[in-house]
């Protein structure tokens, strides 16, 4: 599931959001195909019609609210055989939009460049952004101007455990998921920090059992996506000592079926997927 991207924002809730899909599923639900907007006869309202414009010319899917610059979701991928690159989003002024709740970026070309324009917008809340060639410096500067985001999935790009400290700038931070990535344990670390985590998805990372004994250490925590790492049974019981954790994804792990009943006895509750 983790490896589809949709030509569209209609299943954005089985991307990077697990926690959030309800919500969106009801944005998907208002006229996804249908492009609204509001009558603006302001200057900032024609920039942000131009930019609408743009974005669709360019392929992109975009569900507007009550105005053109208030956008609920927006979807920028690959058209055809033509990848989407930097100088593409450089065409497009992100800064007429004063508040988008979704950004879905799917381009393997796009670099740090592109996160630079995503940062001109007045207010972003989700992000779902790769594969992309974005680095820790670029990351980090785009969430140091960002920090209204609460939803944040960043998939197959270069980043490493030494941007993991700029995603405390986030405060409202509640879904992480940092996947095919080079996180290991030492990044870990610094995630168990974020104590406000309610899902995390480190699926594809270099987490081990070390990694698990600070995840551990994560109250809040409800659902947790660790497939194709490389814990075992004895790592995934440690997780015993999170009391909320509803969801768990083992799958392509060394975990067996002795080490999943063994921490089912400790959560019965726990709907372990693997």
């Amino acid at each position: 599931m983790w490896r589809t991207m949709v030509h569209g924002l209609g299943n954005l809730g089985m991307l990077g959001f697990p926690c959030l899909a309800p919500s969106i599923a009801l944005i998907a639900a208002s006229a996804l195909v249908s492009l609204f907007v509001a009558p603006a006869c302001s200057r900032a309202g024609e920039k942000a019609k131009a930019a609408v414009a743009k974005i669709k010319e360019l392929g992109g899917q975009i569900i507007i609210k009550d105005r053109p610059d208030k956008i609920a979701g927006i979807g920028l991928h690959n058209k055809g055989k033509k990848n989407l690159t930097d100088e593409d989003i450089e065409s497009i002024d992100f800064g007429v939009f004063s508040q988008v709740d979704m950004l879905v970026v799917f381009a393997q070309e796009l670099t740090d460049r592109s996160l630079i324009q995503f940062a001109k917008i007045g207010k972003l809340r989700r992000i779902d952004i790769g594969p992309a060639k974005i680095t820790d410096k670029g990351l980090a500067h785009f969430l140091g101007r960002q920090k209204d985001i609460y939803a944040a999935t960043l998939r197959e790009t270069l980043i490493t455990d030494a941007v993991i400290p700029a995603f405390r700038k986030l405060e409202k931070l509640n879904d992480l998921g940092l996947i095919d990535s080079k996180i290991t344990d030492k990044g870990v670390q610094e995630i168990a920090k974020l104590d406000k985590l309610g899902c995390l998805n480190l699926s594809g990372t270099e987490l081990t059992d070390a990694g698990l004994a600070e995840i551990a250490k994560m109250p809040n925590l409800t659902i947790l996506w660790i497939s194709r790492t490389g814990v075992t049974d004895a790592g995934i019981l440690k997780l015993g000592a999170i009391p909320n954790l509803a969801i768990l994804e083992i799958r392509s792990t060394n975990v067996t079926d002795e080490g999943k009943d063994a921490l089912q006895k400790v959560l019965p509750k726990l709907k372990i997927r693997n």
